[in-house]
């Protein structure tokens, strides 16, 4: 069994919060976004929102089961071009 923190949607958004601060005051210029499926498309976006970045793109990964296992690992299943 692996260990997991159940977010919920005020975790995400505080969360979204600090880090586009802190990317703020680090003066690191974002051009784009890449949200990774199931669990990233949320955080991708309010963070696009909260940096006023128009470039969002998402990636799917696949993994054997419904969840990573310590013997399985997750892969990236769509061209990265």
């Amino acid at each position: 069994m692996f260990k997991c923190h159940l977010y919920n949607w005020n975790d995400i958004s505080k969360l979204c919060k600090e880090l586009a601060k802190k990317i703020k005051a680090s003066g690191y210029r974002v051009d784009v976004i890449v949200a990774v499926a199931r669990g990233g498309w949320v955080p991708a976006r309010i963070l696009a929102d909260l940096l006023e970045i128009k470039e969002l793109y998402s990636v799917k990964t696949e993994h054997w089961g419904m969840v990573a296992t310590i013997t399985g690992e997750a892969k990236i299943t769509q061209p990265l071009n």
